[in-house]
């Protein structure tokens, strides 16, 4: 313990601090949320926060936002890498080459699952990895999902991209959670729908040709349910099929209560900025920061939607 009297506290950075952050994709709902909850903690320690995202998630596009952003020398980078692989080297350079501490936010670099500051491995040195537990958020959804449909029949995942890591980890954590606890549940081959609306749909119709009996879609995202659930309901099979997406946007919200999609997996986006701002914050001051932070997850569906307090979960522009 400190003796009586003891000053315990680190005194503030001599000049303001800046704080940047590059996301996936600059006008999602997600990122938007997540921005806010960022500038909110900005704010409260008299830092400036730069946001600047691609126009559409594209590696090639988040590595121009980058470097405007670096142009700008701030103090410290919050980035949600658009590709584990891609983007390593880039960031290696801004951490390395221009000394700019690099903490990741919602999705990692590298095959560490964002568990970085260990001593080991080829990318090791963001200063922390702040976001959902992407396998424990699928396997949340395989058990919610599990129970709608009664324990028993098909599924399958429609998904968007196969390299972005957090995305895969949902898909690996889904099927982990069937295959462990769900044995009379088949989880058919992943779809990959590239955020196409109409390819998602497609897969849909050939997906209940393939199984007639089809008893539920796990969507990994937004991205890839608009076009799944319009497509039931083309097929007539809107509320037999059950719908589980992670991510709650405005959209998947008022889906879920128009009873096209049965659950969601919320993120907490607003608390993953706020949390990795103020570690950007404490890094720069000189503070010890843990490397790795689990925002969680919470389920909404129509028994809880109108809850008092649901309403901080939902993603908003």
């Amino acid at each position: 313990a400190a003796p009586a009297g003891a000053d315990t506290t680190t005194p503030p950075p001599a000049r303001p601090v800046t704080i940047a952050f590059v996301p996936i994709f600059g006008t999602d709902p997600f990122y938007m949320t997540m921005s806010r909850g960022a500038r909110a903690a900005a704010q409260a320690v008299g830092a400036t926060l730069l946001y600047q995202g691609p126009t559409e998630p594209s590696p090639v596009q988040q590595l121009q936002a980058l470097s405007a952003v670096v142009a700008r020398k701030p103090d410290v980078l919050l980035v949600a890498p658009a590709d584990r692989t891609l983007m390593v080297a880039p960031l290696r350079k801004v951490s390395a080459e221009l000394g700019i501490p690099v903490l990741c936010v919602d999705t990692f670099i590298g095959a560490t699952d964002g568990r970085y500051q260990t001593g080991g491995g080829e990318v090791d040195f963001p200063l922390s990895y702040i976001a959902s537990d992407d396998a424990a958020g699928g396997a949340l959804a395989a058990r919610a999902l599990a129970k709608a449909i009664g324990g028993q029949g098909r599924v399958y995942v429609s998904a968007t991209w196969p390299d972005v890591a957090t995305l895969a980890r949902r898909d690996s954590g889904f099927r982990a959670e069937m295959s462990r606890l769900f044995p009379q549940i088949t989880v058919l081959p992943t779809q990959y729908t590239g955020m196409d609306p109409a390819k998602a749909a497609t897969q849909l119709h050939d997906m209940l040709t393939l199984a007639p009996d089809l008893a539920g879609v796990f969507c990994i995202n937004p991205g890839a349910a608009v076009g799944t659930f319009n497509a039931l309901k083309e097929a007539g099979r809107s509320g037999a099929v059950k719908v589980a997406v992670v991510d709650a946007t405005e959209q998947m919200v008022a889906a879920l209560k128009a009873g096209q999609v049965d659950l969601i997996a919320s993120q907490h986006p607003a608390e993953m900025g706020w949390l990795a701002a103020m570690l950007g914050f404490g890094a720069v001051a000189g503070q010890s920061i843990p490397p790795r932070v689990d925002t969680g997850f919470t389920v909404l569906d129509r028994a809880n939607i109108d809850d008092p307090g649901i309403n901080r979960f939902i993603y908003a522009r």
